[in-house]
Protein backbone atom coordinates (compact mmCIF):
# COMPACT_ATOMS: atom_id res chain seq x y z
CA UNK A 1 0.00 0.00 0.00
CA UNK A 2 1.40 3.39 -0.98
CA UNK A 3 0.58 6.22 1.44
CA UNK A 4 0.89 8.72 -1.06
CA UNK A 5 -1.61 7.56 -3.48
CA UNK A 6 -4.38 9.56 -4.06
CA UNK A 7 -6.29 7.72 -7.10
CA UNK A 8 -9.31 7.50 -6.10
CA UNK A 9 -10.09 9.77 -3.49
CA UNK A 10 -12.07 13.17 -3.46
CA UNK A 11 -10.76 16.58 -2.81
CA UNK A 12 -12.46 19.70 -2.48
CA UNK A 13 -10.37 22.82 -3.94
CA UNK A 14 -11.14 26.03 -2.70
CA UNK A 15 -10.01 28.62 -5.49
CA UNK A 16 -10.62 26.18 -7.75
CA UNK A 17 -10.79 28.80 -10.87
CA UNK A 18 -8.02 30.66 -10.28
CA UNK A 19 -4.86 30.48 -11.62
CA UNK A 20 -3.20 27.97 -9.23
CA UNK A 21 -6.06 26.12 -8.45
CA UNK A 22 -6.85 25.36 -11.76
CA UNK A 23 -3.44 23.98 -12.40
CA UNK A 24 -3.79 21.88 -8.71
CA UNK A 25 -7.58 20.85 -9.77
CA UNK A 26 -6.06 19.37 -13.65
CA UNK A 27 -3.67 17.90 -11.91
CA UNK A 28 -5.57 15.81 -9.22
CA UNK A 29 -7.97 15.20 -11.95
CA UNK A 30 -5.35 13.92 -14.67
CA UNK A 31 -4.48 11.54 -11.40
CA UNK A 32 -7.80 9.96 -10.81
CA UNK A 33 -9.24 12.17 -7.82
CA UNK A 34 -12.76 12.91 -7.86
CA UNK A 35 -12.52 16.74 -6.75
CA UNK A 36 -15.42 19.20 -5.36
CA UNK A 37 -14.51 22.60 -6.72
CA UNK A 38 -15.27 25.54 -4.75
CA UNK A 39 -14.97 29.39 -5.84
CA UNK A 40 -17.27 32.42 -6.04
CA UNK A 41 -16.44 33.90 -9.81
CA UNK A 42 -17.54 30.36 -12.22
CA UNK A 43 -16.78 33.34 -15.03
CA UNK A 44 -12.75 32.22 -15.17
CA UNK A 45 -13.89 29.18 -16.93
CA UNK A 46 -11.64 25.80 -15.40
CA UNK A 47 -9.65 24.18 -17.73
Amino acid sequence: MNIFDINEKVKAITGGYGVLGSSITEHLVNSGVKVVILDRDKSKNFC
